[in-house]
């Protein structure tokens, strides 16, 4: 009887040791688990949360998109238009220097005389778009005729096209026609997408 005694109470003193000796066992083993569920858990929920707002901002984009497209030859679709152009120095060219303005016909001369251009890429901007310079040195017999010229660039063509800078003096008071004409430098700013 006294051996089962003092079995008994060694089983008494060895029993919370390796009852602790387990516990931290099982908490040092499992703990790495433990955090790597928790934080895969904190990575989803922030995932999932920047999916619904990309995903909401595609579908704001996608309804915009239908909305340009529904809409046919609208003012805002033009405009839109003139800014998705690709930067193509020829067709710079051709938009500026081939047009009504500039074609010289046996019945009237050319309104606009351009003498030198300057096309440079510029830069891209903050926006998405980026911005090109073009250099012009034209004449033409009146004020009007620039104006209207310079109108029909930042307007009808089929580039978004900006005033930049101007070289003056420029009389633009004058209604005669002079026998020298007015020549300027002028820049314009041309907005396209790259």
């Amino acid at each position: 009887m006294q051996s089962n005694n003092t079995t008994s109470q060694k089983n008494r003193v060895y029993a919370p040791i390796i009852i602790g000796l387990s516990l931290l066992i099982i908490i040092f083993g499992l703990y790495p688990l433990y955090t790597n569920y928790v934080d895969g858990s904190v990575e989803l929920a922030s995932l999932t949360k920047i999916r619904a707002e990309k995903t909401a901002k595609i579908d704001a984009i996608k309804r915009m998109q239908a909305l340009f497209a529904g809409t046919g030859s609208s003012d805002i679709k033009a405009r839109v238009d003139k800014y998705k152009n690709k930067f193509n120095t020829s067709d710079i060219m051709e938009t500026v220097m081939v047009n009504n303005y500039t074609k010289n016909s046996p019945l009237t001369p050319a309104s606009i005389n351009i003498a030198s251009i300057n096309i440079d890429t510029g830069r891209k901007l903050p926006s998405g778009l980026s911005l090109g310079n073009v250099t012009l040195s034209l004449s033409a017999d009146t004020p009007d005729q620039i104006i209207d010229y310079l109108t029909y660039l930042t307007t009808e063509s089929r580039f978004a096209f900006t005033i930049d800078s101007i070289a003056l003096p420029l009389d633009t008071a004058s209604i005669a026609p002079t026998t020298t004409g007015i020549s300027l430098s002028i820049t314009l700013g041309v907005y396209y997408y790259e």
